[in-house]
């Protein structure tokens, strides 16, 4: 988020409120993944557990692309309070 290469941010709270509602409609457990690598300061995190704080988030950055322009193949996950 934003996407690449054509820079595009999906509305956090529509993207919540889809996941929740296909979570409730089938029963079937979900993850949401974000990709934060060019916007790594943008709370997408925290704003996806205002809307849906049930819902499991996953966000990372992709240090391969952002660091070092592909060369290494690291990267990280943050955690919140999701079990």
């Amino acid at each position: 988020m934003p996407t690449n290469p054509d820079m595009k941010v999906p509305k956090v709270n529509e993207l919540a409120e889809m996941c929740t509602a296909y979570k409730k409609n089938t029963g079937k457990e979900i993850i949401l993944f974000i990709d934060t690598t060019f916007a790594p300061a943008s709370q997408v995190f925290a704003k996806i557990q205002e809307v849906a704080p049930e819902l499991t988030t996953l966000v990372f950055i992709s240090l391969s692309k952002s660091v070092s322009r592909g060369i290494t193949t690291a990267g990280t996950i943050v955690a919140g309070p999701t079990d």
